[in-house]
């Protein structure tokens, strides 16, 4: 059974739900400061230790995406979530940590970094490098052999070159 606990569960928190069921995750809860229907607050997080193998960031903000995955690194394994219609070149870098929504394209030798959000219909285009910490939204593009420096947002349905 492979399990997961997703750190964040506002709204995107909820998407990575689906998605970590969709990439046959059986056992999936989530931790959140606000949330009403978390398991249990981020904070508490060591007391799950034994109970789930992998964690993923759900959230949006770089700096604060950045504090959980530095708090929680080495207690879970830090995994990657790949939407099954995602389509990743066999020469292209995926690192640990990051979330790819369904029908993201990443292109030949494309690099993105740790902890990434490329949200649905991203194309990371041949050569090019999403920096860690970074965000592509719905149907952005970074151009070929573009740099997006570590966290930035790149918005829904723009070019990046």
């Amino acid at each position: 059974m492979k399990s997961i606990l997703i750190m964040g569960y506002g709204q995107y928190g909820h998407l990575v739900e689906e998605l970590a069921a969709d990439c046959g995750y059986d056992k999936i809860a989530a931790l959140d400061d606000a949330a009403d229907d978390a398991l249990d607050t981020i904070d508490n997080f060591a007391k799950y230790q034994n109970q789930f193998d992998d964690f993923i960031v759900a959230i949006g903000n770089p700096a604060s995406r950045r504090a959980v995955v530095d708090k929680v690194r080495g207690t879970f394994n830090l995994t990657t979530l790949i939407h099954p219609t995602a389509v990743i070149s066999k020469s292209a870098v995926i690192e640990p940590g990051c979330i790819i929504e369904p029908y993201v394209v990443v292109h030949t030798s494309a690099v993105v970094k740790e902890s990434c959000l490329i949200n649905a219909g991203a194309v990371i285009n041949h050569d090019s490098t999403v920096e860690a910490y970074s965000h592509v939204g719905c149907n952005a593009v970074v151009g070929a052999r573009a740099l997006v420096p570590e966290g930035t947002k790149v918005e829904h349905c723009e070019w990046y070159r």
